[in-house]
């Protein structure tokens, strides 16, 4: 049995990521896209209750926010991901241990303030935005660098028009909360 399941095993690390990625939910697939872009391209770690919102933002819809999907368990993120995420805890206070000023430490609780969901490796970014997986069988999960962020952006700004509005424009407090 041994064998048979070492010889069954993805001879690379592409076919490792292919498997993983076919092997999502069909219903899960677009939260999986959504959760992935955001990694794949965001600015800073992402904590896993912003996550767990990201999941209810479809740029296709009006109103692009839809309260109904946000993930009830935020965790549930790393499920529909698999192992292509994982999670983290962050201190913004130090800018002397990744390349986003974000000490990163690893950690499996799932009880901790300021918990991060990241990509389990750089690799995973590299491939997601690779051609390799343009012309695979998880084309599906392929990330663009200028269509990514475009949605990235119409999201931000589909999660702030959510909000009641004002008679003046939104203001920095507002954006801040």
């Amino acid at each position: 049995m041994l064998r048979k399941s070492l010889a069954t095993l993805p001879s690379t690390l592409d076919e490792t990521y292919d498997r993983i990625l076919l092997a999502i939910d069909e219903e899960d697939s677009e939260y999986a896209i959504r959760i992935l872009r955001w990694l794949t391209f965001s600015s800073r770690p992402l904590l896993v209750e912003e996550i767990s919102e990201i999941v209810a933002i479809d740029v296709e819809r009006d109103p692009m926010f839809d309260r109904q999907e946000v993930l009830e368990d935020p965790l549930e993120a790393l499920n529909i991901c698999s192992s292509l995420v994982t999670l983290a805890t962050s201190d913004e206070s130090s800018d002397e241990s990744s390349d986003e000023g974000w000490d990163i430490t690893w950690d499996n609780r799932s009880d901790s303030a300021g918990e991060i969901v990241v990509l389990t490796h750089f690799s995973v970014k590299e491939y997601l935005i690779s051609e390799r997986i343009r012309q695979g069988r998880a084309s599906l999960y392929s990330m663009q660098d200028a269509t990514c962020n475009e949605i990235i952006a119409k999201s931000c700004l589909g999660y702030l028009l959510q909000f009641p509005q004002q008679s003046e424009p939104l203001s920095e407090k507002i954006i801040q909360d």
